[in-house]
């Protein structure tokens, strides 16, 4: 049997265009895409601990999973987000969009007004988690940036259980599914329609976001490595031999 190893972020954020000098750290929801115009988009920061990953061993599987959590894509549109790989070391408790590190394009994919919350994504990168543990390239972590052309806004549950609006398990939950899951206590509103010229609403995302602690501890209180079976964040799922 292969053994496999998932891993939860030592660090997650996104960033804000609209808001380019404030930190966005320790929310419990990401974001990537454009929001309602131009000049207004998101980006999410991931970075994975491969510490857990025996030396010497050979990945046969590295696969990104993260589930959304709201989708404002209109209505039948498909478009092409980024996967890259920042360049440089980065902090979520102080980033913003204008000062995230330069990131380099490691393929696009396919994004979908269809990703309804709930659903899982996975993206392949295998290739990428073999080139951090040889140490060709430096582990510096991950950048979702979606087409920012477009008004299509992704969100995403982040890692951080602390936040009182992070979901639970629900009565009907089971091991293995892969969402079933019910909020306790945030209550998240869907977005107006208006005509007219476009207006922001940027309450809507951030209201729940308070001031960070930067002393906030990085792993989750179960720990590094153990992950509950109802976390909903962000995951590295490794197959090796």
């Amino acid at each position: 049997m292969v053994p496999v190893k998932t891993l939860i972020p030592i660090q997650d954020a996104y960033i804000s265009q609209y808001y380019a000098n404030q930190n966005f750290a320790f929310s419990p929801f990401l974001y990537f895409g454009q929001y309602k115009q131009l000049g207004d988009s998101y980006r999410t920061l991931l970075q994975f601990p491969l510490r857990a990953i025996p030396k010497h061993r050979r990945i046969e599987l590295a696969q990104l999973q993260f589930t959304v959590y709201r989708n404002e894509f209109p209505t039948g549109t498909l478009t092409y987000s980024s996967l890259k790989r920042p360049l440089e070391p980065w902090d979520a408790g102080c980033v913003t969009w204008n000062d995230q590190p330069r990131s380099k394009l490691v393929y696009t994919f396919l994004s979908s007004w269809a990703d309804t919350p709930g659903t899982v994504i996975y993206n392949d990168i295998t290739f990428l988690v073999r080139s951090w543990l040889d140490g060709s390239k430096p582990n510096y972590g991950l950048l979702l940036e979606g087409d920012e052309s477009a008004n299509a806004l992704l969100g995403l549950f982040s890692s951080d259980r602390h936040h009182p609006g992070f979901f639970h398990p629900g009565p009907d939950f089971k091991h293995h599914d892969s969402f079933g899951l019910e909020p306790v206590r945030y209550h998240h509103k869907p977005l107006k329609k208006r005509g007219g010229v476009k207006r922001h609403d940027h309450k809507h995302i951030h209201k729940h976001d308070h001031k960070h602690d930067h002393k906030h501890h990085r792993y989750p209180p179960w720990g590094k490595y153990h992950i509950p079976p109802w976390y909903t964040g962000p995951k590295l799922i490794i197959n090796y031999c």
